[in-house]
């Protein structure tokens, strides 16, 4: 159990408050964050909202961790009718192609100029040395790109009209969104689908006047940065405001069944 998660709904929430500026929003991410977003849209990653609002993608993407039924999420688009959006990643496969023989091509330029410069004899050993550094760290980025090169070539040649990986469901009620849930195909989880699915809502619903985007759940260790699951980072990343809940209180109604489970569980 983590601090926040040992109760069935979440003490800590995120929130990214809206009625802004656009840039003003963008500029106050986490540099991290502006970076995932600026990957996922030059990689060639679209978002668009379903208005047929098909959920059978988005239940792939979000099954493992929801544990609820496909039919679950239709009857919750039946019940909130349009208070509920699905919104999808799309690659662009064709974008995606030119994008990695881009970033192939450019390593392979700036690997060859550091090859250059460790040949010279006028710099000295601590510079040698430095090149060196740069050369092995770049050599693994060509690695890197070459495979998204193959990737991304037979990706165009398998889906050329694109290939979704990433969905989301919002609920919209009073003023408000709330992220309900949003996945990703781990396959393609490197190039942060969802990180640009949530800036594409506060784009939307920052247009639609409404107050704020509630990113949902988060973890009460603050001071953790290396949490395992990566919540924290995902949402707070966005510049998101904390908003704390009373938690939840249990209810004695059988003393003598309550004081025998503590003694059977004490440690």
């Amino acid at each position: 159990k983590t601090l926040s998660f040992d109760t069935e709904k979440p003490r800590w929430e995120a929130l990214v408050l809206l009625q802004r500026d656009l840039r003003e929003i963008f500029a106050k991410l986490d540099k991290r964050t502006r970076n995932k977003v600026r990957k996922a849209s030059n990689s060639g990653i679209e978002v668009v909202k379903d208005l047929n609002k098909n959920v059978n993608k988005l239940y792939n993407f979000v099954s493992k961790k929801d544990k609820k039924p496909l039919s679950f999420y239709k009857r919750m688009c039946e019940k909130f009718e349009d208070g509920v959006e699905i919104y999808y990643a799309k690659l662009n496969t064709e974008t995606f192609l030119i994008t990695s023989r881009r970033n192939y091509e450019k390593e392979v330029e700036y690997n060859n100029s550091l090859a250059e410069r460790i040949q010279e004899m006028s710099i000295d050993d601590k510079e040698r040395n430095n090149y060196l550094n740069k050369k092995m760290e770049s050599d693994k980025l060509i690695t890197s790109y070459k495979n998204s090169l193959l990737k991304s070539t037979d990706l165009l040649k398998s889906n050329p009209d694109g290939l979704i990986i990433a969905g989301a469901m919002i609920v919209k009620y009073d003023n408000a969104a709330y992220l309900y849930t949003d996945g990703f195909d781990e396959e393609y989880g490197y190039l942060n689908a969802t990180y640009l699915i949530k800036w594409q809502l506060i784009n939307d619903y920052n247009n639609q006047g409404l107050k704020y985007l509630n990113l949902g759940g988060i973890t009460g260790d603050f001071e953790n940065k290396n949490d395992p699951s990566g919540v924290n980072e995902t949402k707070l990343g966005f510049n998101a405001t904390i908003t704390e809940y009373i938690g939840e209180f249990d209810i004695i109604l059988n003393n003598f069944s309550y004081n025998w489970y503590k003694k059977m569980n004490k440690k």
